[in-house]
């Protein structure tokens, strides 16, 4: 194939891309340094598939390499790589990271949407820090960006798991005047009622 045309910074996002997919972590470490060895420098959407790759098999780190060399390519980081970057470390329950690189995203003149709070809320979740969920969620409303379902299920969802269902769903009744509940949010409080024997408000939220 090479020796017929010389692939574009597109064609190897799209090569990456199916490595992700795959998914197979070696065959798109390799596809990235072959590209960078023909000389086609990475774009914006290229970097960003690649962080998201390493993120998901959990190398944050080789992660946060990638956005170094971004910047010393003058390539800026998108809300998206940053969101992918916070959401990983709440995965991994480093919270101090997860906050520095919300902080870092700032710093450099890039304004949080949800997907990126969404991301902090989770982090914030998954440590029990609830009281810093409640400050991001003024936050977000200081700033005007609105909560969406998955705001609202990542919160439920945590609280369910901790065993608090009586404030899982004080937050639902709390945030479905900013935002719309969608099939997860239902599901999960149709079983949170079922296991409660509360059955009858169980049905009633299964035939919304």
């Amino acid at each position: 194939m090479k020796d017929r045309f010389v692939p574009d910074s597109k064609t190897y996002s799209i090569l990456l891309d199916g490595w992700g997919r795959a998914p197979n972590l070696p065959k798109a470490r390799e596809c990235f340094r072959e590209m960078v060895r023909m000389g086609c420098d990475p774009d914006i959407v290229t970097y960003g598939i690649m962080v998201d790759i390493l993120c998901k098999a959990g190398r944050v780190d080789e992660a946060e390499e990638v956005v170094k060399e971004m910047d010393a390519n003058n390539c800026n980081a998108t809300s998206f790589i940053y969101s992918v970057l916070v959401h990983t470390y709440g995965v991994e329950n480093q919270i101090e990271d997860a906050i520095n690189t919300f902080i870092e995203m700032e710093s450099k003149g890039l304004k949080p949407d949800v997907v990126v709070y969404n991301a902090l809320i989770g982090a914030f979740c998954k440590a029990n820090k609830f009281k810093n969920v409640h400050r991001v969620l003024q936050e977000m409303e200081s700033n005007g960006v609105d909560p969406n379902s998955r705001t609202c299920n990542v919160i439920i969802s945590s609280l369910i798991s901790q065993g608090d269902s009586d404030r899982a769903f004080r937050v639902f009744r709390r945030m479905v005047k900013s935002c719309e509940p969608d099939a997860d949010t239902y599901t999960m409080l149709i079983k949170m009622f079922s296991e409660r024997n509360e059955l009858e408000i169980a049905m009633n939220f299964g035939s919304i």
